[in-house]
């Protein structure tokens, strides 16, 4: 329970994988409809992660699940602005797999 509780930064250990989760799954589900790696997708994101989804955890009253799921968007969006400016697109993740893990 103590490592769940550790801190990344600002957040708990057990919230930067939620943000992370949201990352890779919002990023997934708007490809089709805004796009990826480039600057208006990434514009379209930001907008997104910074106003409709607060917005919408205030109305419903789950402002932190809102907050995590705006903050995964949110760092979806900046590195869709990072990569359409070339800095970062040249570099590729690579692959791994269960044979890699220590």
């Amino acid at each position: 329970m103590k490592l769940i509780k550790a801190k990344v930064g600002e957040f708990g250990l057990g919230d930067s994988f939620a943000i992370g989760f949201s990352k890779s799954i919002s990023e997934v589900l708007m490809i089709p409809v805004v796009g990826n790696g480039t600057f208006y997708s990434g514009l379209i994101k930001g907008s997104i992660g910074a106003f409709i989804i607060p917005y919408l955890g205030k109305i419903t009253g789950y402002t932190k699940a809102s907050n995590i799921i705006a903050t995964g968007v949110g760092i979806d969006a900046v590195e869709d602005v990072i990569r359409s400016t070339g800095l970062i697109g040249a570099v590729s993740g690579g692959q791994s797999s269960s044979s890699n893990l220590i």
